[in-house]
Order: C-alpha cells, then structure tokens, then sequence
C-alpha cells in the first residue's frame, strides 16, 4: 500500500473543526501513541509500534518526500499482545528512539482522510491522506491531497516537510521537555 500525505501547522483549531464538520461524510476521535524503534543510538527509525485504543499495529515505511508531502510505501501488522510484542523487540536489540502522543479526530472526505490532530510536545496539525494499492494511482492520489488541503483554505507555507519524529527528536536534542 502507498500513503500520500500531506501535513501542517494549525494555529485554530476550532475554525477548522467547524469547517470539517461541515463537509466531511464522517468522523471518529483518535488517540495514539507511537513507539519508533532503531537498532543503534542516533540510527534510522526502523518501524514504529502504535497503540490506537485497543489495536496495537506495526508500520514499517519506505519513505520518500516530494517538499512538503510524503509518498511512503507501507507494510502493516496487528500485535495481540503489547507487552510480549515489545519485550520482544527488546529482546531482539531494537530500541525505542523516540515516542509520539496523537490525539484528535479522523474525518472522510471525498475518499481522502483527514485528521485534525494535536502532537503532544508540537501543536496542532491537519494532516490530509490517501492510501492506495498500485505505484499507478499515486499522481491521482497527490492531486486529490492537494486539493483537499486547498479545499481547507490551508496556505502552503503552513505546510510541514518534516516528520513529527524528525520534529521531536531536535527538541529532545534542544533539552525541551517533550511531554507537556
């Protein structure tokens, strides 16, 4: 499955909440904390472990940017067991590099997700999604993105090229305290 995302910054909110509410077909609350892991200190991310309610799922990314919007090919697994799954990685030499609390609501729109979210230690964000099965549909997939985004009224320079974790981790090394 490939991810096309674009993400970015949110100074209110509340504004658009009211306009989402207003033009999306659906919408759930979410609330996620993430676990990156790598192998060595300083290493790339090798997969991130999610808990999301009660699933807890595995990503794997290839990732690739395009500016500001991320084009990742992605591999995902379900854990029944959080604690085995994670003593395991441990067990295994992985370590966790960072963590990410993510909490908000998922709309749909025009087959496209759209997250209004606030990244603990960051902000508020919108982050607007397609996902789709063949390397064929990605030019489709970026131009719906960047038309729901511009549907939004978000301008491009709110855009956000980085990862969150990209985000947190310069934090960290900054001795900014993360968690709020």
């Amino acid at each position: 499955m490939f991810e096309v995302e674009v993400k970015a910054w949110v100074d209110r909110p509340e504004v658009l909440e009211r306009r989402l509410e207003g033009m999306a077909e659906s919408q759930q609350e979410f609330d996620k904390w993430d676990i990156y892991f790598t192998r060595e200190e300083g290493g790339r991310q090798l997969f991130r472990f999610r808990r999301d309610g009660e699933v807890n799922t595995v990503t794997y990314k290839k990732r690739s940017r395009q500016g500001a919007l991320e084009v990742n090919r992605e591999h995902e697994f379900r854990v029944d067991d959080q604690l085995e799954f994670l003593q395991f990685c441990r067990h295994l030499g992985y370590r966790e590099q960072i963590r990410k609390h993510k909490k908000g609501v998922r709309y749909h729109y025009r087959d496209i997700g759209v997250e209004l979210a606030y990244v603990e230690g960051l902000g508020h964000f919108v982050e607007v999604e397609a996902l789709v099965d063949r390397e064929e549909e990605l030019t489709a997939a970026r131009e719906k993105v960047e038309q729901v985004i511009e549907d939004l009224g978000i301008p491009r320079e709110r855009w956000e090229g980085r990862y969150y974790t990209e985000m947190l981790a310069q934090k960290k090394a900054e001795g900014k305290d993360i968690w709020e």
